[in-house]
């Protein structure tokens, strides 16, 4: 004989209700992280700006004193954007602020938590990976160029792979490395980890994509993102960094200042062959890996509705619309006819 269960109802809504409890946590989490990038930008925005300021009066106080005018060889847009002071200077005072709002505990024990130890031979096989990125990057950008050129237009969002002068070489090469990875493969990656790891490695090379405010550079750091938070998860930030250093520093810089020495017309084609090396190798790591790696992700589970707590979170609604705005501003500004 059937007999009714009291207890079946108020079960159901102590369910619903901590449910309910654990979105509000993920949201107010995600929040917090939106709104933490949405400040870093402009810290970041406000460095540049009082940076290119100085450099203009400096380079302004000079050109008085020696022609009695001022130089105007020299944009205020050139003058901003393309010294790297301006956003070492970001870096600084974010790390500085992330000190007094984490304390140092926190860095050391969360951001720099050692995991598994990295052997050498896992190493080669996670840079070539890493490195295969790369040059999927260079290939997707070729075919869209050539096929903007049937159009009548070419995409300039590529200034180069070797940044303009010493302050550029050296935030690109070590400091946006260290300031990133601390950033978005420490806090941010750390933050969304209670939610699940799959959850978090998505989410934060998304907003390391975004972040770039370029679709050609957003579109390799959300695929690049994938792979260091993967690193930073399992082994320890630092090889992130090493990683970030290594394509910043190696390939991205002193490769192409190499061949641009020796020879110019080479610089794509060697490129192309010293990545193509390190896809090879990619190729064979995965064939012989494939099934670990899919236990990985069928393993990690993500916590129920973690997408959507992300995705209603005012900060990172703020942060996503401020991004996608500055994408295209830069489309606009990067596609010009032939």
């Amino acid at each position: 004989m059937y007999r009714y269960d009291h207890n079946v109802e108020p079960y159901m809504q102590v369910q619903q209700y901590l449910r309910r409890q654990q979105f509000e946590r993920m949201r107010h989490g995600c929040n917090a992280q939106g709104w933490l990038l949405v400040a870093y930008l402009g810290i970041m925005s406000g460095s540049i700006m009082l940076v290119g300021f100085l450099n203009g009066f400096v380079q302004t106080v000079r050109s008085v004193a020696e022609y009695g005018r001022a130089d105007v060889s020299v944009s205020t847009e050139e003058i901003i954007y393309y010294s790297g002071w301006g956003y070492i200077l970001a870096g600084v005072i974010g790390f500085a602020l992330l000190l007094l709002w984490k304390k140092p505990a926190y860095i050391s024990g969360t951001i720099f938590k050692r995991n598994r130890t990295m052997k050498p031979l896992r190493f080669v096989q996670i840079l070539s990976l890493f490195m295969t990125v790369q040059l999927l990057h260079l290939l997707l950008g070729a075919v869209v160029e050539s096929v903007l050129k049937q159009f009548g237009v070419i995409f300039e969002g590529d200034a180069g792979y070797s940044a303009d002068g010493w302050s550029m070489f050296i935030y690109s090469a070590v400091a946006a490395p260290v300031t990133e990875e601390i950033l978005f493969r420490g806090v941010l990656l750390r933050s969304f980890e209670p939610y699940g790891k799959r959850f978090a490695i998505v989410t934060s090379a998304l907003l390391f994509g975004l972040f770039h405010g370029n679709l050609s550079q957003g579109l390799f750091a959300f695929s690049a993102g994938l792979v260091l938070a993967y690193v930073a998860l399992e082994y320890h930030i630092l090889w992130a960094v090493v990683l970030h250093m290594f394509n910043n520093m190696m390939i991205a810089d002193t490769l192409s200042r190499l061949t641009q020495w020796l020879a110019p017309e080479w610089e794509r084609p060697v490129l192309l062959a010293v990545l193509g090396v390190f896809g090879l190798i990619a190729m064979v790591t995965l064939g012989l890996k494939w099934q670990r790696i899919a236990a990985f992700f069928q393993k990690e589970r993500n916590e129920p509705d973690c997408y959507k707590a992300f995705w209603s979170a005012a900060g990172i609604i703020v942060l996503v619309v401020l991004c996608v705005l500055a994408i295209l501003e830069s489309l606009l500004t990067s596609i010009t006819p032939i």
